[in-house]
């Protein structure tokens, strides 16, 4: 099954709902960002359907019907993509992800697998975001909220189809759409226009070891999680002795940041690195996580605000 690159500027779509009259300046770029995820996710998953084929997914000792799963969510993208420029264009607001450009080097079914995997708790964990944004308009935040399901059962069946549990948590984590903007562009190569977010200085996270979610009874193991910056890039002057710390965005509702300390490594040069750990009962699902100079935050608004030094990162965590 071929999909052209893209079903993509489809905007002769309608919107489904009647536009809002009294948009905010945060509804406007919050839709345009959606939008600029979700052609991201259609592009995504359209190239994996023109690129690879059944044979290469029963080599990867995957179900070929996987294949068809694959292009199904790519078709399905680009219909929310239509909808999505229909309602910008009745808002007489102009889309910025039909000129975007996207950078998805995964050459393989399983680099496939990995970075779906990836985008698709981003694009739950943004939605719900969008959902959040939106709660004086109830009919804006149902079409999101609606968008939000859909994005958590496509991302169910790419879970399951590459042996990782459907659900791994029973709350996905919403994230601010400043912190979606940062996460998207490790896979935007250029965009013609800015969505007008600020752009934080970048953190590298690694993972080792992995938490144990193949039994009811497994013990849940700690997750080391190692970091690295440029302290040059940082928004303020931070002192190399001056402790640091990695905030921690989860599925748990209505919760603060968790707070946990990084030990220092290497604090000369250019690239500084750091450890931190992640408690075995909060290794589930995905967590977003930024590093800060904050013991304490009221909320992740907050984080957002003042809080973030660095990142955010994507810690797929099962």
């Amino acid at each position: 099954m071929l999909i052209p690159y893209f079903l993509l500027p489809l905007t002769l779509a309608h919107p489904l709902i009647p536009p809002p009259t009294n948009t905010t300046t945060q509804i406007l770029p919050t839709l345009r960002l959606l939008l600029t995820l979700t052609t991201l996710e259609a592009f995504l998953h359209a190239q994996a359907c023109n690129e690879l084929d059944p044979f290469a997914f029963a080599a990867a000792d995957l179900n070929t019907t996987v294949y068809d799963t694959v292009c199904e969510i790519a078709i399905e993208k680009a219909a929310i993509v239509m909808e999505f420029n229909g309602l910008l264009e009745a808002l007489g607001t102009p889309s910025v992800s039909e000129g975007c450009e996207y950078d998805f080097v995964h050459g393989s079914v399983e680099g496939y697998g990995r970075t779906a995997r990836e985008v698709g708790m981003l694009g739950v964990g943004a939605f719900l975001g969008g959902v959040k944004v939106t709660a004086e308009l109830p009919n804006l935040q149902e079409f999101l909220a609606s968008i939000a399901t859909t994005e958590a059962r496509h991302d169910a069946a790419i879970r399951a189809a590459f042996g990782a549990l459907p659900a791994p948590s029973i709350h996905d984590t919403s994230i601010p759409p400043a912190w979606a903007y940062n996460l998207i562009r490790k896979w935007t190569s250029s965009c013609p226009e800015s969505l007008g977010y600020p752009i934080f200085p970048h953190l590298n996270a690694t993972t080792s070891g992995k938490p144990d979610n193949g039994t009811d009874d497994s013990i849940a193991k700690d997750l080391l999680i190692s970091l690295s910056w440029k302290p040059s890039d940082f928004a303020v002057e931070v002192d190399a002795k001056q402790p640091l710390y990695l905030a921690l965005v989860d599925s748990i509702l209505g919760s603060r940041p968790t707070i946990l300390s990084v030990q220092r490594k290497m604090v000369n040069g250019t690239i500084h690195t750091g450890d931190a750990i992640i408690p075995g009962e909060l290794t589930s699902g995905v967590a977003f996580a930024a590093l800060t100079t904050f013991v304490e935050l009221n909320s992740v608004e907050d984080l957002v605000e003042y809080g973030t030094l660095a990142g955010p990162v994507e810690i797929l965590m099962s």
